[in-house]
């Protein structure tokens, strides 16, 4: 479901599938923060240990890249309510239980008003300058993924060879 929902937000975002394209590439945009943007070859989660990789470093046009919170895309993940605030977070929780709804044992939730809530609340993981001390890292400490339609050989603009850790 997650997935599909990603999709369905790059078509509103950044244009309709092309034809030939199966699904988004993904890819990071910022990998640990602002001062760490490409991902850490020396890291030991990139691929299995020994495993040939490689690291692309892409120049893709604004308008057809899809950014969104790494961390915040995980409440679309878990098909969870990605609160505004911890009051909001406490009084959604409320809400449900008073329904006697619950998200860890009914995905997607029967109720259409609340799945609907759900599924609207995940549009925050693409305002990257939201932050909140409950929720949402600052713009600067943020992990921020990229999702696009099409890689093409013109837009890759180096390329290094690692073995995983």
């Amino acid at each position: 479901m997650a997935y599909e929902w990603m999709i369905e937000q790059a078509r509103q975002r950044i244009g309709p599938t092309p034809a030939g394209c199966q699904s988004l590439i993904w890819a990071w945009y910022q990998w640990q923060d602002q001062s760490r943007r490409k991902p850490d070859l020396r890291f030991g989660a990139h691929l299995p240990k020994g495993t040939a990789g490689v690291r692309l470093e892409l120049e893709v046009d604004d308008a057809q890249v899809l950014l969104s919170d790494f961390e915040l895309w995980h409440h679309v993940l878990s098909y969870t309510y990605l609160p505004a605030s911890e009051a909001d977070d406490e009084a959604f929780s409320a809400e449900l239980e008073q329904r006697g709804l619950s998200v860890y044992t009914t995905r997607p939730l029967l109720d259409s008003v609340y799945h609907e809530r759900i599924r609207q609340s995940w549009q925050r993981i693409f305002d990257l300058d939201w932050s909140d001390e409950y929720v949402a890292r600052p713009r600067a400490q943020k992990s921020i993924q990229a999702v696009f339609w099409e890689l093409h050989i013109e837009q890759v603009q180096h390329v290094q060879h690692f073995v995983a850790r």
